[in-house]
């Protein structure tokens, strides 16, 4: 009985120690990746700024030249736009107000902004919400349809006099 204890404790022990090898061995393979990803993400934004320059080049030279050089194709494109947001101060400007502002909402005004976000952006949203809305008023049109009809004051004399009494005796 202790003799299967101890092997068993054996088994569990050398399971343990073969995890922690692996976990060592993951954690140096996921600290290299790490390493990788930010070295590529640095250079990936080195080829963006590096792209943008030379695109800025580019629509220099084409101002300078007298021939008219025109580059149609979606790297321009692409790059044009890019080139366009970058020199713009006032959509850097309107970036940083919109982000300010949005910190400075309380909690149950930024679920409403993104609600209202939500709702706008998808076609199939507001469809629903104005359905929604047409079929709550029609609802709120019947039931006071109903209640003017089926009431005790079905004759306008009626109701005013109804009025009348109430202010009488209520409202001195």
């Amino acid at each position: 009985w202790y003799q299967r204890r101890v092997r068993v404790l054996a088994i569990v022990t050398s399971q343990r120690e073969r995890f922690k090898a692996k976990n060592q061995l993951l954690e140096t393979d996921f600290q290299q990746l790490r390493g990788s990803y930010a070295v590529l993400q640095q250079d990936n934004t080195t080829l963006r700024s590096d792209n943008m320059k030379l695109y800025e080049r580019i629509k220099f030279l084409q101002t300078m030249s007298t021939t008219n050089i025109h580059l149609d194709d979606d790297i321009t494109s692409k790059y044009s736009s890019q080139y366009e947001a970058h020199i713009d101060p006032f959509s850097d400007f309107n970036r940083r107000e919109r982000q300010r502002k949005y910190v400075n909402l309380n909690s149950a005004e930024r679920v409403v902004l993104n609600i209202g976000k939500m709702i706008l952006s998808d076609k199939m949203a507001r469809q629903a919400v104005f359905f929604y809305s047409i079929i709550l008023h029609l609802l709120v049109f019947l039931v006071l349809y109903k209640f003017a009809v089926s009431e005790d004051c079905v004759q306008l004399s009626d109701c005013n006099a109804a009025y009348e009494a109430h202010m009488r005796d209520h409202h001195p």
